[in-house]
């Protein structure tokens, strides 16, 4: 519900931009703002694909062929993925690497995409995906622009990407994943299991005088499926010092980072997991500008397939956080491929 919601809200704030839809998306293109795709963000080039599109470039069929190919590979594989998860926006017309946005790379015939992702969207996935809003903003005195498209999350999932190089995609973090076997299964039948997620959440200090980061972070876990989780039994691969709710875990005794949960979690159920846990150095400055912070839990469940989720943030994030983010910083969990 919060990939759907921010999505909605982001794509309002586009539509009805005082000073123009144009100018706030080239705005998000900059460089210098270092915008983020996200869980229910992503962005695409459009200049290449659409070179066919623009009305001074004379036809050739093999080219054309292969950049409406593409255009359908990208839109189905996209339309699979938010569907499948929470909802998103696919924007046209910005160059991302590293998933930073790096510039404008503008649709050569904003309207001419925008009605042929219209026409395509029934036939890319399967089973169709409804209420697909997809807006064509041109540059002005110009019918280049970006083509936003609004794909909320559907009931009727798994929906199959029917053009795309896999079948099943679900939005992870800033990428699309192939859909692994446990959560397809629960795409599938979603009401005979529970999905546990773990989300962990940072607080960064910086000591000004020697310019030392500290790091400390809770580990919660949701129950995101539709039927209770009980024989919850966690491991978790990180180089921190835990500190556990003994209200609802126990370590398994003999072995280092397991635990087992000491009562079911139900559906819609988050619990804390581990509590005030140090992931920082009180002595060297860390993060250093070339590591990040990586952590690895794997969940157990009677009638669940195990699930291994990973954390990672870079030493960017963490300085962001300390510097414009009130200190703190929310990593979602990512599947482990």
């Amino acid at each position: 519900m919060e990939a759907t919601f921010a999505a909605k809200e982001f794509f309002q704030q586009i539509i009805n931009c005082p000073e123009g839809s144009f100018n706030f998306l080239e705005r998000l293109a900059d460089p210098a703002l270092k915008t983020e795709e996200n869980e229910w963000m992503d962005f695409k080039g459009a200049a290449e694909i659409t070179a066919h599109y623009h009305p001074g470039v004379p036809s050739h069929k093999p080219v054309e062929k292969e950049n409406e190919k593409n255009i359908l590979s990208i839109w189905s594989e996209n339309l699979g993925a938010f569907s499948n998860s929470g909802g998103g926006l696919l924007i046209w017309g910005i160059n991302a690497k590293n998933k930073f946005a790096t510039g404008t790379s503008l649709v050569k015939d904003a309207n001419r995409l925008r009605d042929r992702l219209q026409e395509t969207a029934l036939a890319v996935v399967d089973p169709p995906v409804q209420n697909v809003i997809v807006e064509a903003i041109q540059q002005p005195n110009s019918v280049e622009g970006f083509v936003v498209c609004l794909i909320p999350p559907s009931k009727f999932a798994p929906h199959r990407s029917k053009k795309a190089e896999r079948e099943y995609y679900i939005r992870s973090q800033d990428s699309n994943v192939n859909c692994q076997a446990a959560v397809l299964r629960r795409l599938f039948y979603p009401l005979c299991s529970p999905l546990l997620v773990p989300r962990l959440e940072l607080w960064v200090a910086n000591d000004k005088k020697t310019n030392r980061l500290q790091v400390r972070g809770n580990v919660h876990i949701t129950n995101k499926g539709n039927s209770t989780a009980t024989e919850v039994f966690v491991k978790v691969k990180a180089p921190f010092n835990m500190g556990l709710n003994i209200t609802n875990w126990a370590e398994n005794l003999g072995r280092d980072k397991e635990y087992f949960a000491l009562r079911p979690i139900h559906p819609g159920l988050e619990v804390d997991f581990l509590v005030d846990t140090v992931v920082s150095d009180e002595i060297q400055p860390w993060p250093q500008e070339h590591e990040s912070i990586t952590a690895e839990i794997a969940i157990y469940a009677r009638d669940a397939d195990p699930i291994t989720w990973n954390f990672f943030a870079t030493h960017t994030q963490v300085k962001d956080a300390e510097r414009f983010h009130g200190n703190k910083l929310t990593i979602q969990a990512s599947q482990a491929s």
